[in-house]
């Protein structure tokens, strides 16, 4: 084995508090018992904040690393004792199952040199992908056993997408494929009646949890229509109206397609995002731009919101804003008034919530309805704020009938006073053209040309009719 294959493996055993000659047992054992060490440590903390995401990752590294290369390093002189040492560890609940490994003829000089090199060209390639998949911010972890694949979330309480139960909106095999991404993701968003009210959600779960907007809600049960055309009732697991957030669930399946939620604080301005939701009642709508900010704050909420000008509209609220991977960043929330300003629109970062939705999951049914409870009682509140008195009503009415009247009347007479002048214009128009007409013809008798000047004694009378022509016509036309 080469000297980097060498420092690979001390690196390995040194993450798992390890010695070199640790067998495949120990490592796994060890990996286990510092995997539950950093879950209890990060009880109640944000774990994206404190680092114990990158430390799992390090751990599953370290110990599938070793668990790759054992086979090809140590050699069983005792088949019997392997068998023995598998079901030690099946017992402690680990799911990897040891490769199945052969014992063989001695291996020729050149052989043991060439699979030492394919060995060697292997790590390497693996280390490549682990760097690849750092830079481009992957938070998936595959936890890769010799027997079968198990897969672990990493947020407890909370479905990321890389569980085995469900049908994930989107997997990572397709993320250069947009619109294979927005098919995938679609199937997951679904559309929220309350009442009269219309609103958007996604599925964060495969057994029917569904993330969505608090203000979305205009009673504790509604109805939830899928991109299929299937509906189905929900009723609310968790209100949270200062946070504009809310957590429904759906029982009436346990295989859903759902949502990966993503790292918002991964997010970087300039990403391209795609909002997903039912504007003015049109399903499945997408709309698509960038993140212009990530960490925005507003006097009406005391979250961090994602700004970005992909098109939110009325109904789109509750709906997800995911990434380019099809990973929820965010919560489409709200817009600002195009009248005011164009492409201003904001989601809720999804750090945000996800306390809260893996709280809203472990709730009894008690608290549950507590909530309901809740719910319905802010909802009593604010019809009861929205009531008026039927007199203040009549006596707004009356005044705004007056006020329509005062328009009209103030109309009417600006009308009336346009008219009179074009009337007035008019006679005085034709006044003028007949004293032209009468002045050209005395210049023709008299052999001259229209326009000529006349002799007093012919031209006094001429302009005496036209005077008293115009005065006739402001008499009868008062202004």
């Amino acid at each position: 084995m080469g000297t980097g294959t060498n420092a690979l493996v001390q690196s390995c055993y040194t993450i798992l508090g390890l010695e070199e000659t640790a067998s495949r047992e120990e490592v796994i054992a060890a990996s286990i018992a510092l995997r539950k060490h950093c879950e209890a440590a990060a009880s109640g903390k944000d774990r994206d904040r404190d680092g114990t995401w990158e430390r799992l990752k390090e751990i599953t590294w370290a110990r599938d690393t070793l668990l790759d290369l054992l086979p090809t390093e140590k050699a069983i002189d005792n088949p019997k004792e392997e068998s023995a040492a598998t079901a030690v560890v099946t017992e402690t609940g680990v799911t990897d199952q040891p490769s199945r490994r052969y014992v063989s003829e001695p291996v020729a000089p050149e052989r043991r040199s060439l699979r030492s090199f394919c060995a060697l060209a292997v790590v390497v390639l693996f280390l490549l992908g682990l760097i690849y998949l750092y830079g481009a911010g992957h938070s998936q972890q595959t936890v890769k056993g010799t027997g079968s694949a198990a897969k672990e979330s990493l947020f407890p309480g909370v479905s990321t997408g890389s569980e085995p139960t469900g049908k994930p909106g989107f997997t990572a095999g397709s993320a250069n494929d947009t619109a294979q991404m927005l098919q995938e993701a679609k199937r997951a968003v679904v559309t929220l009646k309350f009442g009269n009210g219309l609103g958007s959600g996604f599925l964060v779960t495969p057994d029917g949890y569904i993330a969505t907007n608090g203000h979305v809600l205009a009673a504790p049960r509604g109805i939830a229509q899928f991109s299929s055309g299937e509906t189905a009732d929900v009723e609310i697991v968790r209100f949270e109206p200062e946070r504009d957030f809310a957590l429904l669930r759906t029982g009436s399946s346990t295989n859903f397609p759902f949502l990966k939620l993503g790292d918002s604080n991964l997010c970087r301005e300039g990403d391209t995002v795609f909002a997903i939701g039912s504007p003015r009642g049109l399903e499945s709508t997408f709309t698509k731009g960038i993140v212009s900010a990530k960490d925005r704050k507003l006097p009406q909420l005391g979250l961090k919101l994602i700004q970005t000008d992909a098109a939110i509209n009325q109904g789109n609220s509750g709906g997800p804003l995911i990434n380019a991977a099809g990973e929820v960043i965010g919560i489409n929330t709200l817009t600002v008034d195009k009248r005011l300003a164009e492409g201003l629109n904001f989601a809720i970062a999804i750090n945000d919530v996800k306390m809260l939705i893996a709280d809203g999951q472990r709730l009894s049914d008690t608290e549950r309805a507590r909530e309901t409870a809740h719910l319905e009682s802010r909802l009593a509140e604010q019809a009861r704020t929205r009531e008026v008195p039927r007199e203040d009503i009549d006596q707004d009415e009356q005044r705004q009938y007056a006020e329509y009247q005062d328009r009209v009347e103030a109309l009417k007479r600006r009308l009336e006073k346009t008219e009179k002048r074009q009337i007035l214009v008019r006679c005085l128009l034709e006044v003028g053209k007949e004293a032209e007409d009468l002045w050209n013809e005395q210049c023709r008798a008299t052999g001259l040309a229209p326009g000529c000047k006349l002799p007093m004694k012919t031209a006094n009378p001429l302009n005496i009719r036209s005077v008293k022509a115009q005065t006739d016509c402001l008499d009868r036309n008062p202004q």
